[in-house]
């Protein structure tokens, strides 16, 4: 279709190579300029939809991945801690060697 709208390709190279009729052709043509994507070909649009995040955000952004990061490691601490003290106690009770 983008080789077609360029002017590259003919309406009837087209339909030869694809074989879409012209009727067809037309309908698609009329949609995709009713539907083309404008925040891709509009430089404005671009800028505004895709906003950059600035460094501030990024560094929060890490900070918080390192907090969760750093909570999960206590609770797998925990975990490593108390599983220790079960096997000293079923070893003193003599139910583990």
């Amino acid at each position: 279709m983008e080789s077609y709208r360029a002017g590259l390709v003919s309406a009837d190279e087209f339909e030869r190579s694809l074989r879409i009729s012209k009727n067809e052709l037309r309908s698609l043509n009329r949609w995709y300029f009713k539907h083309k994507p404008l925040r891709y070909t509009y430089p404005s649009n671009f800028r505004r939809i895709m906003k950059k995040k600035t460094d501030l955000e990024y560094l929060r952004a890490l900070e918080k991945r390192l907090q969760d990061a750093e909570k999960e490691n206590k609770m797998l601490r925990i975990k490593v801690e108390a599983y220790e003290i079960v096997i000293e106690i079923a070893e003193e009770q003599g139910a583990a060697p």
